[in-house]
């Protein structure tokens, strides 16, 4: 069975203990995720490893409780895999949770990998050596003109393409003004589609 169907096989569940949802997590992470070697993080959490998620914000309270029992479902298998995921990946758990913030559980699906050899997901996540930063993809192709360009994904559906001549910012006023010519578009779709501007 594939991953993917692996962790689907959880949907629409909410009444995983926090023993099962664990078990759960331990049962796809091994499939999911390469073990992650720089810096001292856990192959699976531990119930208080889970609880510290919650207060960080990571992985969203309980859903209700029977009993004693502190109950779980569906999304917060999928927080906990993609937090232990983009930890693999050598993120921060504060870019993680500025990462997941926000997510559907759809997103979520989309963010983790098939398996561990395919990172079509990374291309969603801000990476450079552990660190938060655009994850070059190493298709370089001529145009019709013979320019030659780089194209960088950010998130799915959203890549940034640069010709190869062009020289990088040089100082740090130049690198402001190419921040704000890159998020005026941004912002131009953000409005189009019912957004309210940013107020600057």
């Amino acid at each position: 069975m594939s991953p993917v169907r692996l962790f689907h096989k959880y949907r629409g569940l909410r009444n995983l203990t926090l023993t099962s949802l664990l078990a759960a997590v331990a049962e796809l992470l091994p499939k999911l995720v390469s073990r992650q070697v720089r810096y001292r993080v856990t192959d699976l959490p531990t119930e208080r490893t889970l609880r510290y998620y919650i207060t960080q914000g990571l992985v969203d309270s309980p859903s209700g409780k029977k009993g004693t029992s502190s109950l779980y479902g569906y999304r917060h298998l999928l927080q906990v895999l993609a937090v232990k995921y983009l930890q693999s990946q050598y993120l921060p758990l504060r870019k993680i949770k500025t990462l997941l913030s926000g997510r559907s559980n759809r997103e979520l699906e989309r963010l983790l990998p098939v398996s561990k050899t395919h990172r079509a997901s990374l291309d969603t996540v801000l990476k450079d050596g552990g660190a938060a930063g655009e994850r070059e993809v190493p298709v370089r192709r001529p145009s019709a003109g013979g320019e030659r360009w780089r194209r960088v994904k950010v998130r799915a559906g959203l890549e940034i393409h640069f010709r190869e001549d062009i020289a990088a910012p040089r100082n740090p006023e130049e690198l402001r003004k190419w921040q704000e010519d890159l998020l005026r578009p941004l912002e131009r779709l953000w409005l189009e589609a019912g957004g309210r501007g940013t107020g600057e």
